[in-house]
């Protein structure tokens, strides 16, 4: 259940990235030793100055497009200087502090300007991949991992990176002892994941550092630090969203993992193990989970549904809605017992459209299924709050899905069942013929 992000855009294109004949009268024109001057491009020939100027962004203007292409030629020269620093200091197993500041330095440059990464040398990216392999000097670690992450999330070097990086130096950072060192390593995972999703080697990558990095957040306590936390959870979700080859001894240790991130108070890491739950089971994973364990896991679900916080709301419904969506019947049968209905039988009365809809999205899943489940939404009392949202919301959406699981649980037990068990007529009937106009199933059961 994601939630789209709008991207934003130009309603109009500007005219000078559509007329390259006037753009290219433009660029002729230009004084090329006043451009020299202005810019301390004094090494810099006409045809280099040209291509700069026509260095160009899709998504930016095009006179920001040539001041961040300047800014880049720029420091290519600070770029050459540590590049032969580094260089010259690891081939002369030089590990002293010019070395670790100069990949500190240069990692500061490319984390504020990505765009750097793609002018990096192919042996320096070598060079920092090597540095994360020594563990006694950690600082160098973090501060070539920080360059490399991003590398491989922004620059077309990202595959260049891909040959030298392998699992086990990857495993090897997660086990430091070194807490800014487990950072980094966890970001560097994360980006490999996102970064790269159709790579075979960032898949190879993941899968043999799945183990690795829930023993890691088994390993977390109350002493963890909320950046190591965070960073933690948000990689094994992402790591859930893109690889999900999952054997059942690592469906069961990653789902062990995020009923234990469950439990910590702080907002986002609650959030993003939902949002892994939710992708462990979205239709593509089978739940592996006791009876036992799936209760201790929706109860916490449904104290972070119950709470004050609209972001753990918001996790909450999301885990249990996927759940109920894909889990298995005696999977439901649980979620009943536990009072979950209790819940959103209040949701239903709040006024936040979220809440409505996916409180509603739930009971429908619900509905779907037997006769016995069907009979507990009823016995519950939700039919009528369902109603009242057919009757009364005003967003189509909402009322379409509440209108949807009285459907399902018409469907389901037939119409003469369901006015019995509700021992009340269905009286926003024609409201719901309304709002399901096009729903065959509902108007072939009414």
């Amino acid at each position: 259940m994601a939630i789209g992000i709008a991207e934003d855009g130009f309603d109009q294109p500007m005219k000078i990235n559509n007329d390259k004949k006037e753009e290219e009268e433009e660029i002729n024109c230009l004084d090329w030793e006043l451009m020299r001057k202005n810019y301390g491009l004094k090494d810099c020939d006409d045809d280099e100055l040209k291509m700069l100027l026509s260095y160009e962004f899709d998504f930016l203007p095009p006179a920001i497009a040539k001041l961040f292409a300047f800014m880049v030629y720029l420091e290519k020269d600070k770029i050459d200087e540590f590049t032969h620093c580094i260089e010259a200091k690891v081939c002369n197993k030089q590990f002293d502090e010019e070395l670790e500041k100069c990949v500190q330095e240069l990692g500061k440059m490319v984390s504020e300007d990505p765009r750097l990464g793609d002018i990096l040398q192919h042996h320096l990216l070598e060079i920092l991949v090597t540095l994360l392999n020594h563990k006694q000097y950690p600082k160098l670690q973090s501060h070539a991992a920080i360059i490399l992450q991003y590398v491989v999330a922004y620059s077309g070097n990202r595959e260049v990176v891909m040959k030298f990086i392998t699992p086990s130096i990857i495993v090897n950072l997660m086990g430091s002892a070194v807490c800014e060192v487990q950072k980094q390593a966890l970001s560097l995972l994360r980006n490999i994941a996102f970064g790269i999703p159709n790579c075979s080697k960032s898949k190879i990558v993941l899968k043999e550092t799945l183990e690795s990095l829930t023993s890691l957040i088994d390993s977390f306590n109350e002493s963890t630090g909320d950046d190591l936390l965070c960073i933690g959870s948000k990689t094994l979700a992402l790591a859930c969203q893109v690889y999900l080859d999952f054997c059942p001894d690592e469906l069961e240790s990653v789902l062990q993992a995020f009923m234990k991130l469950l439990k910590y108070e702080s907002i986002r890491v609650p959030l993003y193990a939902c949002s892994g739950i939710m992708y462990l089971c979205d239709g593509k994973q089978k739940m592996v989970v006791e009876e036992q364990q799936l209760g201790t896991l929706v109860d916490r679900l449904i104290e972070l549904i119950d709470s004050d916080s609209r972001v753990k709301t918001i996790g909450g419904l999301t885990a249990l809605g996927s759940i109920v969506r894909w889990g298995s019947d005696s999977n439901v049968e649980v979620i009943i017992e536990k009072d979950t209905l209790s819940s959103l039988e209040c949701l239903l009365g709040e006024d936040d459209m979220y809440y409505v809809k996916n409180a509603c999205w739930i009971i429908s899943n619900i509905t779907a299924r037997k006769e016995n489940h069907i009979k507990s939404v009823i016995d519950a009392g939700l039919i009528e709050p369902l109603v009242d949202v057919v009757e009364n919301y005003e967003l189509l959406d909402v009322k379409r899905v509440a209108a949807r699981a009285i459907s399902n649980a018409i469907y389901g037990l037939g119409l003469d069942q369901f006015r019995r068990l509700r021992n009340n007529p269905v009286k926003p009937l024609g409201d719901l013929l309304k709002v399901l106009r096009d729903d065959k199933q509902f108007v072939s059961v009414c």
